[in-house]
């Protein structure tokens, strides 16, 4: 083996098994700083740039999960004061505090989808029946503003950008010659989108 390595044909082994080595890691290094660039518009936002060359950010999806989270918990606490809306606000609790561990343990895109849907979901059967009830004034308003706070934060979700860039990405790097084969090869996924 000694031999080998040092001859004339083991040195162009060597050589080559190098060349291959080095263009490997740095396609795979390559491919997922890109990727990992993309898919940090959930957490940054997305940057866009309008006809006339201006360029903005859009608010990313991570802030506007909060911020559904917030008010969430917040129309809990007007909840909290009504016995008939118990389990319904216990629901929301429960939704509120699996968001929040995504959250805050790098929860994926999909699983923050999912858990947006059940905390929407339990949001709205909780607004409906606090919607019914006999509030004060004060409380009555609290309840509206979350609600805007929800819709509003949802609007934001869907003008992010976010998925229309995973899948712009996909389609004119991931997708094309050679980057497709390299992709395969380097082991690396496409970024997730928030479906």
């Amino acid at each position: 083996m000694k031999k080998f390595l040092t001859s004339r044909g083991g040195a162009i082994v060597v050589a080559i098994a190098l060349i291959l080595l080095s263009t490997y890691f740095g396609a795979y290094r390559s491919l997922s700083v890109a990727v990992r660039e993309v898919a940090d518009g959930f957490s940054d936002g997305v940057t866009y740039t309008d006809e006339s060359g201006n360029t903005y950010l859009h608010k990313s999806i991570r802030s506007q999960l909060i911020n559904r989270s917030e008010a969430s918990i917040n129309l809990v606490s007007v909840a909290d004061t009504f016995n008939e809306a118990a389990e319904e606000a216990e629901t929301l609790r429960g939704a509120y505090n699996n968001m929040r561990n995504l959250l805050y343990n790098e929860g994926s895109p999909a699983e923050l989808c999912a858990a947006d849907k059940e905390m929407g979901a339990a949001f709205n059967t909780l607004y409906d029946i606090l919607s019914k009830a006999e509030l004060d004034t004060k409380d009555a308003k609290r309840i509206e503003e979350y609600k805007t706070e929800m819709t509003g934060a949802a609007g934001e979700i869907a003008a992010s950008g976010y998925n229309e860039s995973i899948r712009e990405f996909s389609r004119t790097t991931l997708s094309v010659f050679p980057t497709n084969i390299l992709k395969t090869i380097c082991f690396v996924d496409d970024p997730e989108l928030f479906e």
